[in-house]
């Protein structure tokens, strides 16, 4: 049965971090190979980079790190993190605020920070990103489960493991495959365990006998699974490596120090030992059943180090998250090449297709009302196409309707009426008749959803202003004041940014969703200064 955990989430946001990068070397930090580990240093929390070199290491290479981001102190304790690097997207897990938190960075060195999920438990041990469909997942061992939240409906975290674990501890996922595997770390029964990303088809992987495991990583390449391990009793220490098919025998290299954390990449794999990371040379055999790790370098680090990962596009490849168009009000995720959704109150397999929406053409106002082509146009040869664009009346409005926005993931449609001065909305999905979410209306120029947290952003032209309100007209706020005849709108929320343009100045404009951090971005784009921006679009596969 799976269980829901729902924590309501309006438009505030909290900002605790600061840059202390440039962009470009934030660029290199996504864009090329590199390690980053966190790091606390005197009660500050920061995001650690070290950039590797292309080709094989050797202790001659210069090896310097640089911190990307830190935080106040004594705010933020975080003990694991993951990322997903095409969305340029850090995880991390916070014991001190008991929390799963997501960090966005931009290419200019900015970034914003929300919760994912509030109210973990002192025993989370690890945690993944699935940078296909946006859902990251963690263990609980004081629970003995593993859940998952998507990024797009923060604070609505699912179960996906509720039986046979026995303290998971350390979680990677492998979602080209559509599998994860964990570890058990009970005394009674250590082990590693896998199931596909949807918490099905849960199987032993390999028992590890009288010894825990400390850090997982895997090799995608090579489809091997390193883990560092520590006898109960404490006399031996090592790492462990195991094909996820089981193909080759597992090799065993036994270390001096425990190991906090584990990453591999290139060929070779990083530790964090003793306050030092390490990185050691992965050499196979012939036969490929033969594996030795070679120490060859080391870095000092000044604070106490904790989780690392490896970045990398390489190790991420980018694929469309096909999740995008599900309408399951749960988790969807990737299943052994198959999307299944995790919906609310299905019990069993949960084998639910993730389905279309009950459209995928477009939707406008004409008229009497908003109408709805019920096609995707990309499906048609230009002859079908006619047959297929007659438009369906979706609903009769007695007045016209000057702009319109839609929340695809509560199948919700926005809508201003010029004459009555009133922004509703609309159920696509039943015959339910409008609902009003705000008369405080000077006249709308533009309507903005944000697909995450189901707020409804609106832009005032008579006003001067920006509103915000939930997705059902409560908490109504003004989030920009005094602006110069604000026209265009819209909102990007895997980077939590609002755009919009004002005609009277015919600018181009940023913010966060809370509204702190404007920026005016007509400066970095001097061509469109002499223009008037009447409607803006975002393409939310590359931002």
């Amino acid at each position: 049965m799976i269980m829901h955990f729902y924590v309501f989430l309006f438009f505030i946001w909290i900002f605790q971090f600061t840059e202390v990068d440039s962009s470009d070397k934030l660029k290199v930090w996504f864009e090329e190979h590199g390690l980053v580990w966190l790091e606390n240093k005197d009660g500050s929390m920061y995001f650690q980079h070290l950039e590797l070199p292309q080709g094989k290491i050797t202790a001659a290479s210069p090896l310097t790190y640089a911190p990307i981001a830190m935080g106040e102190r004594f705010t933020h304790t975080f003990s694991h993190v993951d990322a997903d690097v095409t969305g340029k997207v850090m995880v991390v897990v916070d014991t001190q605020t008991r929390s799963i938190l997501a960090y966005a960075f931009q290419d200019n060195g900015q970034f914003t920070q929300w919760p994912l999920y509030e109210g973990i438990s002192a025993k989370v041990n690890g945690i993944a990103v699935d940078w296909m469909t946006h859902v990251v997942y963690w263990t609980d061992a004081a629970y003995d489960v593993i859940l998952g939240v998507a990024m797009e409906k923060p604070n609505m975290a699912e179960v996906i493991v509720s039986k046979g674990l026995d303290e998971p501890h350390s979680i990677v996922v492998y979602p080209q495959k559509g599998y994860m595997y964990w570890t058990d770390n009970a005394v009674t029964n250590p082990r590693v365990m896998t199931s596909n990303l949807g918490g099905r088809h849960v199987n032993v992987l390999f028992r590890l006998h009288n010894t825990r495991a400390t850090s997982l990583t895997m090799d995608y390449g090579e489809e091997r699974l390193y883990w560092s391990f520590e006898a109960f009793d404490g006399t031996s220490r090592g790492i462990t490596s195991v094909h996820i098919f089981l193909k080759n025998s597992n090799i065993t290299m036994m270390t001096s120090q425990p190991i906090q954390g584990l990453a591999y990449f290139n060929h070779q794999i990083a530790t964090i030992e003793s306050g030092q990371l390490r990185l050691y040379h992965v050499i196979t055999g012939r036969n490929k059943a033969e594996l030795t790790l070679h120490a060859f370098a080391s870095v000092n680090v000044t604070g106490d180090p904790r989780d690392v990962i490896y970045l990398s596009p390489e190790r991420q490849p980018f694929r469309h998250n096909t999740c995008e168009l599900s309408k399951c009000p749960g988790l969807c995720t990737k299943s052994n090449y198959t999307e299944f959704c995790h919906c609310m109150h299905q019990d069993g397999e949960r084998s639910l297709m993730c389905d279309p929406y009950s459209f995928t053409g477009i939707v406008f106002a004409k008229g009497d009302g908003l109408y709805t082509t019920k096609i995707n146009f990309i499906e048609y040869e230009p002859r079908k196409f006619r047959k297929q664009i007659e438009p369906r009346q979706l609903l009769n409005t007695q007045y016209p309707i000057k702009a319109l926005a839609s929340d695809f993931y509560k199948l919700r449609i926005f809508f201003y009426e010029y004459h009555t001065n009133i922004l509703k909305s609309v159920d696509t999905f039943s015959d339910s008749e409008p609902s009003v979410i705000s008369t405080a209306i000077g006249e709308i120029s533009a309507i903005a959803v944000d697909t995450s947290t189901h707020n409804v952003y609106w832009s005032d032209r008579k006003l001067s202003h920006i509103m915000v309100t939930s997705g059902n007209g409560t908490f109504p706020y003004i989030l920009h004041s005094g602006l110069n005849n604000p026209e265009a709108l819209a909102v990007l929320p895997s980077r939590r940014y609002l755009f919009w343009s004002e005609l009277g100045s015919r600018g181009l404009f940023r913010s966060s969703l809370d509204g702190t951090g404007r920026t005016d971005l007509t400066p970095q784009t001097l061509e469109i200064r002499s223009i008037a921006i009447y409607a803006i679009a975002v393409d939310y596969d590359y931002d």
